[in-house]
């Protein structure tokens, strides 16, 4: 990023200015007009930053058009806020007083030398008189898009909350991704769903908790890694063989949108080639409960990405890739991917799994890897469970699918039949792993979506592979679920996890490769 300060010369800005604006990745609309940003920004209480709506303010109106405060709380790690300050305030005016326990801040997707590095937070009663609550110094963040979480000490509830940047890493200006503050009210603490259901879990099958490790009894017997397979891990230019991914196919150079959608979503899931469903499922469902969480894990460095993942042992290790990723003849990528065939964060996580997989051979290669195996390497725990088809109720399975889902864990269920009509005209496929929801439609037990990113029998696949599951007599009959405690990734809760709603986007051919096609007993079709 280029070094911006706007200068004012009468009515107009200097072009400097404007050139600084667009270099910072903001969009200066109309640059040949004077601008000058608003201070201020009202939000939602829907918001996943702030703990109530209320307002946002900042004491500078220098924003380039684009990068304003309000893209300070847009729960989007593309965005940013930008100012050609310093040293400035932040003030969060809520809707109601909180007792803020742990606040967050995301570096920038450029320009390191703008990242804020020290800083005080204060709250308040009135907005006038302050009680310092946390001060830093000397932070580095080392990544783009970098998440770093601080806990604090504080019983008292405030209205008003006061982020005052001291410093910054030497550039003229300052620019930071997302500002985030969380509390006691909301904020969702673990909670063992034996503790919850303690009746049916009476009835749960397939426990793979392990004595040894906390990645579950599949990774006892793993390989044990060298110091120059490690070293191999966290090189991003080291590929491993393609065979890994059990398809066939060539490293291509792709251009990465990690979060098309400003965060991850369950349509960022869409499979193609490889026969990994119960991973793709886990994906999902990791981006419906916990999109923090992969936010948290990914780091940026230009076209390269460290992913934090869990050695066999428990251990964090870092696997690096890429942007390389397996294509078909015609360029299109066979891996996990996001909508019209987006290379996103999907994409990364796989190809890390593919060389986590090529060294520990827990389940080598990852085709048809099952999400015990698939959950853990990312969430460091591999304690997990199963309900075998018609141990439970439809009642029962309505209650586990939701509290598990309240709960935070990673919920995937399967069809034990192929072809049978589920939510007309979407159809089961048998072989298959689904991410498990909360209900779309009133009444029924509960919602999942294929990792497709359509369903057998959808009739264009826009409703992103949801089905609701209904208690029809047969089909409940026929489910089984795989249940995976959600391990570091409870460190992450999303607020307020409703149906999930299919975020707009263009529908394009979605093709099933062949062999997946007649594994699940299926035709070929597009979606």
């Amino acid at each position: 990023m280029k070094q911006m300060k706007l200068y004012a010369f009468g009515k107009f800005f200097a072009m400097a200015a404007i050139a600084g604006a667009i270099a910072a990745g903001c969009e200066e609309k109309g640059s040949d007009i004077p601008y000058k940003s608003t201070p201020y920004a009202y939000i939602g209480s829907d918001n996943e930053c702030m703990p109530t709506g209320g307002t946002i303010s900042v004491e500078f109106s220098d924003a380039p058009r684009g990068c304003e405060i309000g893209m300070l709380v847009d729960n989007d790690y593309n965005t940013k806020f930008v100012t050609s300050h310093k040293s400035f305030n932040l003030i969060w005016n809520g809707d109601g007083s909180v007792a803020v326990l742990s606040y967050s801040l995301v570096s920038a997707n450029d320009c390191p030398e703008c990242d804020p590095v020290s800083w005080t937070l204060s709250g308040s009663p009135d907005n006038k008189s302050w009680k310092t609550l946390d001060t830093q110094s000397g932070v580095v963040f080392s990544e783009r898009g970098e998440l770093k979480k601080f806990e604090i000490s504080n019983t008292t509830a405030y209205k008003y909350y006061r982020l005052k940047i001291r410093d910054n890493k030497g550039s003229e200006n300052t620019q930071i991704a997302e500002w985030g503050l969380q509390v006691a009210e909301g904020t969702v603490e673990f909670v063992d769903i034996r503790d919850r259901l303690p009746e049916l879990m009476a009835l749960a099958s397939g426990w793979s908790n392990s004595d040894v490790t906390p990645m579950g009894n599949r990774f006892e017997k793993a390989r044990e890694a060298t110091a120059d397979d490690l070293a191999w891990l966290a090189n991003a230019s080291e590929n491993p063989p393609v065979e890994a991914a059990g398809i066939g196919g060539n490293w291509i150079s792709c251009p990465v949108n990690l979060y098309p959608y400003g965060s991850p979503v369950p349509a960022d899931v869409n499979q193609h080639a490889i026969g990994d469903c119960c991973m793709c499922a886990v994906f999902a469902s990791l981006a419906y409960m916990h999109p923090d969480f992969i936010k948290n894990i990914i780091k940026v460095n230009g076209s390269t990405y460290k992913v934090t993942m869990y050695n066999p042992k428990g251990e964090p290790i870092t696997v690096a890739v890429n942007n390389e990723f397996i294509c078909d003849g015609n360029g299109n990528i066979s891996q996990l991917s996001g909508k019209n065939n987006t290379a996103c964060w999907s994409t990364i996580m796989e190809k890390a799994l593919m060389k986590y997989e090529y060294v520990y051979r827990v389940d080598y290669p990852i085709g048809g890897i099952g999400t015990e195996w698939s959950a853990p390497p990312f969430t460091g725990c591999g304690d997990s469970f199963a309900f075998s088809p018609e141990s439970l109720t439809p009642d029962q399975m309505s209650r586990v699918a939701k509290t598990v889902v309240d709960l935070g864990y990673i919920a995937i269920c399967g069809f034990r039949q192929n072809d049978v009509i589920v939510d007309d005209p979407f159809k089961s496929v048998s072989a298959h792993a689904f991410t498990v929801m909360y209900p779309q439609k009133s009444g029924a037990l509960f919602a999942c979506r294929n990792p497709w990113g359509g369903a057998a029998g959808s009739p264009d696949g826009k409703e992103d592979g949801v089905m609701n599951i209904w208690n029809d007599g047969t089909v409940p009959q026929l489910i089984d679920f795989r249940i995976v405690y959600p391990g570091k990734a409870s460190d992450f809760p999303k607020r307020g996890v409703g149906p999930y709603t299919p975020p707009s986007f263009s529908q394009r051919s979605f093709w099933l490769a062949p062999h997946l096609s007649s594994f699940y007993g299926l035709d070929s079709f597009e979606l």
